[in-house]
């Protein structure tokens, strides 16, 4: 960086320059700038100036990444690619998952509260807060995209087409194209300049109304070429993207799955939530729905029971499954019991 001026500070001749950064004792430095040097104002009131691009709900604003308080084991993290080629696994632009490395989804700020308001309990415990729900997200999608987190894009030309961001939403149940639409909603200016004319080509695809028609060709490349994984993962990392695939995880997969899990009292702790939303991803949403409703019948009665229905319900996730159940973090999350409830 080069100036073509320099600036110079005049002090009063009975005052001695300070050592040192800060404020001189004898009150504020005065600076005397050469008259065709305009003062720039400060960095602050520039950035003031702009106005946010992307206005979101405070609790889906993506927060910096913490390390995670509990270590997953590293069974826990296993590629999407899992029991395909090694050859379909190389051409991923993501690196792979490896244990202990930064959670992808959101903390909000501080710890999640560890119970519920009585009132909020009474109401029913799926009526849980994005603050208490964000972390077992987060620890799911730590076992899914690994480090890549929301940028995470996998390729499925088989079954799922694409899986994409951090907990790998399948194109070809529509769940991806979901999150791409909620992503458009809050931002279409955004969305349009990251995608470009061929947009409206990618989204009449990912909202087609058949699996086979969502993995149609866009432009004539296939959403799981390498072309289009490049894009697609740089999108999952902005910010419209970031909030909608928190809100499409909360509102849309753990929020239902929750309704179901939280009414046999056995499963009223995290890791049961955090079982049921890694077989909706795996599966899809209302796939996912389905085999959770099958688990559940009839009700199991202990959390090794639900956690057996299940593996044999979705066999891929079983691996997952097994370091879910034994999370201690997940085991210690609990909504709060009703007033006057008994212990």
């Amino acid at each position: 960086m080069s100036f073509s001026h320099t600036m110079s500070c005049t002090l009063p001749a009975e005052r001695v320059r300070a050592r040192g950064l800060g404020q001189h004792p004898n009150g504020a430095l005065r600076c005397t700038l050469p008259p065709e040097v305009k003062r720039r104002a400060p960095v602050g009131a520039q950035e003031a100036e702009s106005p946010a691009s992307v206005a979101m709900p405070l609790e889906y604003r993506r927060q910096p990444k913490a390390e995670p308080t509990q270590p997953m084991p590293q069974s826990v993290a296993l590629p999407m690619e899992v029991g395909r080629s090694s050859a379909q696994r190389a051409t991923s632009p993501n690196p792979a998952p490896r244990a202990g490395d930064p959670p992808p989804a959101p903390r909000p700020g501080s710890e999640p509260p560890a119970s519920l308001p009585a009132d909020t309990a009474d109401q029913g415990r799926a009526a849980l807060p994005v603050a208490m729900l964000l972390p077992i997200v987060e620890i799911v999608a730590r076992g899914i995209s690994g480090a890549a987190g929301y940028a995470y894009v996998g390729e499925d030309p088989t079954a799922a087409g694409v899986r994409f961001g951090m907990l790998g939403q399948r194109l070809d149940t529509g769940d991806m194209g979901a999150v791409l639409a909620l992503a458009r909603a809050r931002d279409p200016q955004g969305v349009s300049q990251v995608f470009g004319e061929q947009e409206q080509a990618l989204m009449a695809a990912v909202l087609a109304g058949d699996a086979q028609a969502r993995k149609t060709p866009v432009n004539g490349a296939e959403l799981w070429s390498a072309n289009w994984k490049t894009r697609l993962s740089a999108a999952g990392d902005l910010p419209a993207f970031t909030a909608a695939q928190n809100e499409y995880a909360v509102e849309q997969m753990l929020t239902p799955a929750a309704r179901l899990v939280l009414a046999h009292p056995p499963l009223v702790n995290g890791a049961a939530l955090a079982m049921a939303l890694d077989v909706l991803t795996e599966c899809g949403r209302e796939a996912g729905l389905a085999k959770l409703a099958e688990a559940l019948t009839p009700p199991p009665e202990t959390l090794a029971a639900f956690q057996a229905a299940l593996a044999k319900a979705v066999p891929i996730s079983g691996r997952r499954l097994q370091d879910l159940a034994r999370n201690q973090q997940l085991l210690n999350w609990q909504p709060a019991r009703p007033a006057g409830a008994p212990s």
